[in-house]
C-alpha cells in the first residue's frame, strides 16, 4: 500500500512539472491587435498560419496591413506595417500642397486681427519643438498669420532664416522651411 501512495505521489509530481501552455494563434491574433492598437471590428480580413515553428498573423484595416511573427512561446518576433495606397496618395497630396505653400512665398493676409501674447508663445512653441531646439534659442522672432496659418519667422545658426508654418487651432507645425 505504501508503494502505491508513493507511485500516485511520484505520478502526480510528474504532472505538476509540464512546460507551460503554448498560445495558440487566436491568443497571438489577439496579441497583434492589442500591440497594434487596432480592434476586431476594424478588421477587413485577416488570417493565421503556422510556418517554420512561428505563427503568421497578417490582418488588414481601412488603413494599412500588419503582419505579425510570433514565436511559439508567444513572442513578437517581428512586425511590419504599410500604409494602403489610398492613404500614402493623400499624404503625397499634402506634401504637394505644402510644397506650393513654400514655392509660391506666402503673402501676409491684410486686415487679420493682432496675434495674442498667448497665441505668438504657442506658436514660437510648437516651431522649436519641430526644429528640436529651446525657444530662447531664436532671435529676430516675427510672428504673422498667413492664409490661415501662423507663419514663425526667426534666425538660428549662421545667417539662416527658418520659417514654419503653425495650425493656429492645434499649435501644430505643419511645415517648415529655411531661407538664406
Amino acid at each position: 500500500m505504501k508503494k502505491l501512495i508513493l507511485y500516485f505521489i511520484f505520478c502526480l509530481a510528474l504532472t505538476g512539472c509540464q512546460k507551460g501552455l503554448e498560445p495558440t494563434k487566436e491568443d497571438c491574433l489577439e496579441v497583434a491587435l492589442d500591440d497594434s492598437n487596432v480592434t476586431e471590428s476594424e478588421v477587413i480580413k485577416s488570417s493565421t498560419e503556422e510556418k517554420k515553428g512561428n505563427y503568421i498573423i497578417v490582418f488588414e484595416t481601412e488603413n494599412g496591413h500588419y503582419e505579425y511573427t510570433f514565436e511559439k512561446d508567444g513572442t513578437i518576433k517581428d512586425r511590419t506595417y504599410k500604409a494602403l495606397k489610398e492613404q500614402t496618395e493623400k499624404e503625397q497630396e499634402q506634401e504637394e500642397v505644402i510644397e506650393e505653400e513654400i514655392n509660391n512665398q506666402v503673402q501676409p493676409e491684410t486686415n487679420t486681427p493682432d496675434i495674442s501674447a498667448e497665441n505668438q508663445a504657442k506658436a514660437l512653441e510648437a516651431a522649436c519643438i519641430n526644429m528640436g531646439i529651446s525657444t530662447s534659442d531664436p532671435q529676430n522672432v516675427k510672428i504673422t498669420k498667413e492664409n490661415g496659418s501662423l507663419v514663425v519667422r526667426f534666425d538660428f545658426g549662421e545667417n539662416v532664416t527658418y520659417v514654419t508654418l503653425v495650425d493656429p487651432v492645434s499649435f501644430t507645425a505643419t511645415s517648415s522651411y529655411s531661407e538664406s
